[in-house]
């Protein structure tokens, strides 16, 4: 284990350690980001529409605040100078989760012309494809995971026999932000997001400069923001629909930071602060998530009208350490 490795290791098992305190002494917010209670969320909302947590961040449990929050020019995903704040356990730079709204702005063109109804018959290719591949009893959690990255192989018309791997190791990203995950864990995901990063430019430096297109690092941007995002929101929209939840949030917890003093409800929230939204809205209303959304939504749907008619055989398991997407880890299904 490098130094690096070592450091990493301390900071997550410290802020693991003060998330467990607070929350043992009454910070709802901590056990929500402790993932191991499931009633957490109740408890937060519990508390009121705004409400400061232990660690300093503004907990925005309002739906209607937070829609406000999430369309707010005045809040931004990392400080107005660029810096995290505190709160954001393990960022992970190259996910392309925490850039400035215009860099979102600019990739919006490449993303829309290779997703949206216009792939739908790609998708649908690519699902039927994966399950000829099944019999009667699977893991529609392990369905559902294959799916995003055969889609994305198909739509980038990636070789690199690295992408699935790496790709792979994305699933625990969204929550590592916020929720400190186990060490190992926690390697694996920065490896995997680092190595996805390289595998796209690797891609691109193979392609001419017409192919490559005029700015080849908003590609790569591109395609990492829609490896990360749909990685795990794919899935869990899929065995939380066949669950009989359609309306389960995408996403559970956005992070924002303000740019400048904001007086929400009775808060007054200052520059710099960390304010957390519990979501449960339309993935639309984000800024990175909004990108994705149309494939998003378009391989849900096309799983779900794919997929023959599922009944649940064991235990739907769910990770623990996943406030953010509460992902399931483990559906097993049978043909009915």
């Amino acid at each position: 284990m490098t130094t690096i490795d070592r450091v990493l290791g301390r900071s997550l098992h410290f802020t693991r350690a003060a998330h467990w305190f607070s929350g043992e002494h009454g910070d709802a917010y901590a056990l929500l980001l402790r993932g191991m209670d499931d009633n957490a969320e109740q408890l937060v909302r519990a508390r009121g529409p705004v409400h400061r947590a232990d660690d300093g961040s503004w907990v925005i449990a309002d739906p209607a605040l937070g829609a406000d929050v999430l369309a707010d020019p005045r809040f931004g995903l990392r400080r107005a100078d660029g810096t995290h704040p505190g709160q954001h356990v393990h960022p992970l730079e190259n996910s392309g989760l925490f850039r400035a709204f215009a860099d979102y702005e600019r990739v919006r063109g490449i993303i829309e012309p290779v997703t949206g109804d216009h792939a739908r018959a790609r998708v649908q290719a690519v699902a039927r494809r994966l399950l000829s591949e099944l019999g009667p009893r699977f893991d529609l959690a392990d369905f559902a995971r294959r799916l995003p990255v055969a889609v994305l192989t198909d739509l980038f018309e990636l070789t690199d026999e690295r992408f699935p791997a790496h790709f792979a190791g994305l699933g625990r990203t969204l929550d590592s932000v916020l929720c400190p995950q186990r060490s190992a864990d926690a390697l694996r995901t920065a490896n995997a997001v680092d190595g996805l990063h390289e595998v796209f430019a690797d891609h691109l430096a193979a392609l001419t400069a017409e192919q490559a297109g005029p700015a080849p690092e908003d590609t790569r941007l591109a395609g990492m923001l829609l490896a990360v995002t749909t990685a795990e929101i794919v899935p869990g929209l899929i065995c939380n629909a066949v669950l009989g939840d359609r309306n389960a949030p995408a996403v559970a917890l956005e992070s924002r930071v303000a740019h400048e003093a904001v007086q929400l409800g009775e808060a007054e929230i200052a520059a710099d602060d960390h304010v957390v939204v519990l979501a449960g809205g339309a993935l639309d209303r984000s800024v990175h998530f909004g990108l994705a959304a149309p494939l998003i939504r378009l391989q849900v749907e096309v799983a779900l009208e794919s997929l023959p008619d599922l009944r649940v055989t064991g235990p739907v398991v769910r990770n623990r350490r996943s406030p953010v997407l509460r992902s399931v880890s483990r559906m097993p299904v049978t043909t009915a």
